[in-house]
């Protein structure tokens, strides 16, 4: 099962990487040569990023890079991309309603404190 979940992730970052004109910031000659922070390993580093500093996770990912390279790098790519990957891992998930999932991990999600909501205020 956590192959074939891992298989359908890399399909849709692939999906993502040929449509990368759109989802870079700039022009369309971003991410074209080969670096050490292609458009790929950016957006698996991030994915794979926890709650440590970017030093300690830039090491954990073994990259050679600095801090503030990979933030101008981060900042060259469009939040829609990740949307997009969101919505192109997740579209396989059978859905009943109109809620997105957030965390399917077992990840906490903190959401604003509604008195009124009898099912989110205890």
């Amino acid at each position: 099962m956590i192959k074939q979940i891992k298989a359908h992730l890399n399909k849709s970052i692939q999906s993502i990487l040929g449509q990368k004109v759109e989802f870079v910031k700039q022009d369309e000659q971003v991410f074209t040569r080969k670096r050490s922070l292609s458009l790929e390993t950016m957006i698996r580093t991030i994915l794979g990023m926890g709650g440590k500093s970017l030093s300690k996770e830039l090491l954990d990912a073994k990259l050679t890079v600095s801090n503030s390279a990979f933030v101008q790098r981060r900042y060259q790519i469009k939040p829609e991309a990740f949307y997009a990957l969101f919505k192109e891992f997740t579209a396989p998930i059978p859905l009943n309603t109109d809620f997105l999932i957030f965390a399917a991990d077992g990840s906490d999600i903190c959401i604003p404190r509604n008195p009124i909501d009898t099912e989110t205020s205890i």
